[in-house]
């Protein structure tokens, strides 16, 4: 497989990004944060896929190169070649609408693929041996227990039917599986309980007796709370009325303060008209349409304002009394009762005197203000241009008066026969609306009450219900199980005789599993040498001609061979370990993609080389393999190894 090209529309920090490779070695090489990971990343999600993880993992490979700015568009291509045939992968990674096209670009055709997690369209390619041959991401050379599980049932595929396509190990987790299922099947567990079911059959019918006579207890009970819940059903009219009469009694507030305004209004209308008649008399001016009689003030306020004069003379009448009852009833001596009355007789005139002199007063200072002299034509024209502004202001407050008037009388009239507006029938008014207010109160509070049974009896008759439904329920159970009592005791033979079989089956099973696991341990240690060989062959070629035994045990733990001793990986240099995990893919790539020659990605993999062993790898790589190689980097370390020992490659900077 090559890969052509790569076309970062949304990936990471790259938006509409194309970079073309070529067959051979190609070094990307960028500065930290130029996106190398981003890229070698990419490659990965294009063909296998990127999922988001579950659980709380909040920062997975997912979330970590979703696009900041546009975290909708997450999607990308990729152009490879596979057996000579060129393939256009286009790929929606978003979750929300995740999509992949495989596009043979010679026919123009989408090749049928069912995406399968962890799997890719190229034939033996999975994510797994991908990630552990030929994809060796930033300090993670080392494989993984997969890689030792993939190789091992390669070997023993080979060896015991030499073909890769028979999977031996597969062969014993189906009879694993088989096994399990027939363990799963609880045979003897179900013979078991029939047994009990049979036994409990006798006891059955006084069961069903009893829970009949509570389901007929419960159709009573559920009958009775239904023909209480319709009796005490409250008609949508009578809520409708409830709710009419309160906003009613609300808007009585509001028709209290119309009649405040009333009262204003009446008060300045009074005030208006006398000075409206103080001018017209004062200045002798013909109306030629006065105003009629209904808009007279009211009566009450003439009555109001007369009360108000009468004080005065009321005053001394009353100083004239108490002087007369004084002389006639209290002894007095050395006083002439004479000179006692006289003195109160003068004080009751003086008061009376001031009194009309008060009065007097008050009615005359427009009158006699004008009848001082005659008017001039030009004062006379302003006169009459105030008594038009009064008269018209008297129209206002009078229309404003019938206005609030028959607001308030048709309020009124809906409780109380009301034909004029004062204090006594708005007192009368008042005490109704108490009354309504009262009479509401008491039908909410029955209201109340009902709603709140109403909402009982429901939960009582769902909670009955329930109960009922149940009992029927574990009633036709039980019928069941008393119609069927034939039928489970052929069932329970016909269980008996099924557990003979599986006994039998169990142990060809288990027989069957020992011998191939014996022949695939003995197969192992065979093929395993050559492993070893291979292995061996290049770690030495990798590390400057030093020769290294190497020994790879079933788990691949490598160890090193020197005369007697085995020496553990932990022992060798962080360089030589790497050289040796990179042999090892490179040979797993070999046994488990040997036809694909898959492209071998190297990020930042030669960190702990020196430079003598860095040339020496890079020159092995070139010779060696044909594949394509893609060296991630950020120094200019591997460019001066290729420069000098010209190696032809194509430099891509990020």
């Amino acid at each position: 497989m090559i890969i052509n090209s790569l076309g970062l529309k949304h990936f990471g920090k790259f938006q509409d990004e194309k970079i073309e490779l070529q067959n051979g070695i190609n070094l990307l090489y960028g500065t930290n944060e130029a996106g190398k990971s981003t890229i070698h990343t990419f490659i990965k999600g294009m063909l296998f896929g990127i999922d988001k993880q579950r659980g709380r993992t909040s920062f997975d490979v997912y979330t970590r190169y979703k696009p900041w700015d546009t975290p909708t568009l997450y999607d990308g291509e990729l152009e490879i070649t596979v057996d000579e045939v060129p393939y256009l992968i286009k790929r929606n990674l978003y979750k929300e609408e995740k999509s992949v096209q495989i596009i043979n670009k010679d026919t123009g055709r989408e090749v049928p693929y069912k995406e399968q997690r962890g799997g890719c369209f190229i034939e033996g390619l999975t994510e797994s041996n991908y990630s552990n041959t030929v994809y060796i991401a930033q300090q993670q050379v080392a494989t993984n227990k997969e890689l030792a599980f993939r190789i091992n049932d390669y070997i023993t595929n080979m060896s015991m039917t030499k073909s890769s396509e028979i999977n031996v190990n597969q062969a014993i987790k189906e009879l694993q599986t088989r096994k399990k299922e027939i363990e799963l099947r609880q045979t003897k567990q179900q013979i078991k309980e029939l047994n009990i079911e049979l036994h409990q059959i006798q006891t059955t019918d006084f069961m069903l007796k009893e829970l009949e006579r509570q389901i007929i207890g419960f159709d009573k009970e559920i009958q009775a709370l239904n023909l209480e819940k319709e009796n005490s059903k409250i008609e949508g009219g009578y809520l409708q009325k409830l709710q009419i009469l309160d906003s009613y009694i609300k808007e009585y507030d509001i028709i209290v303060e119309k009649y405040q305004s009333l009262r204003d209004c009446r008060d300045y209308y009074y005030q208006v008209m006398q000075h409206i008649k103080a001018w017209e008399s004062s200045v002798k001016i013909k109306q030629d349409s006065p105003l009629p009689m209904e808009n007279s003030p009211p009566k009450q306020m003439e009555s109001r304002h007369k009360s108000k004069s009468y004080k005065g003379y009321l005053l001394s009448v009353c100083l004239l009394v108490i002087s007369f009852l004084i002389c006639i009833l209290v002894p007095l001596k050395g006083l002439d009762k004479g000179f006692i009355i006289a003195a109160t007789a003068f004080l009751s005139i003086s008061i009376l005197l001031v009194q009309l002199i008060v009065n007097n007063k008050k009615k005359i200072p427009i009158e006699e203000k004008l009848a001082e002299q005659p008017l001039s034509d030009q004062e006379k024209l302003q006169v009459n241009q105030s008594i038009e502004e009064y008269q018209e202001i008297s129209k206002r407050l009078l229309t404003r008066m019938q206005s609030q008037e028959e607001d308030i009388l048709m309020y009124a009239n809906k409780v109380v026969a009301m034909n004029e507006v004062n204090s006594e029938t708005m007192k009368v008014m008042h005490q109704e609306i108490d009354k309504l207010a009262s009479q509401l109160s008491r039908q909410k509070d029955m209201l109340q009450q009902k709603q709140a049974r109403e909402k009982e009896v429901i939960r009582l008759i769902e909670t009955a219900t329930a109960k009922k439904e149940k009992l029927r329920w574990e009633f036709s159970r039980l019928e069941e199980s008393i119609a069927d009592y034939a039928k489970k005791r052929a069932l329970r033979d016909e269980l008996m005789e099924r557990r003979k079989k599986e006994d039998v089956e169990v142990t060809a099973i288990d027989i069957s599993i020992q011998t191939i696991q014996d022949l695939a341990a003995s197969i192992h240690d065979d093929f395993g040498e050559k492993l070893n060989r291979s292995i061996s062959e290049i770690s030495t070629a990798f590390t400057l001609g030093n020769c290294y035994d190497v020994k790879v045990d079933e788990k691949l733990n490598m160890k090193i061979v020197k005369g007697s001793d085995f020496v553990p990986m932990e022992y060798l240099s962080t360089g030589t370990v790497e050289q040796l995990y990179l042999a090892l893919r490179l040979v797993a790539a070999d046994l488990l993609l040997k036809d694909k020659e898959m492209p071998l990605i190297l990020d930042d993999a030669f960190v702990y080389y020196d430079d003598d062993r860095l040339e020496e790898t890079i020159c092995e790589l070139a010779a060696r393999t044909s594949r394509q190689i893609l060296i991630f980097t950020c120094h200019n370390r591997e460019r001066q190894a290729l420069d000098k020992h010209q190696i032809p490659y194509n430099y891509i900077e990020l």
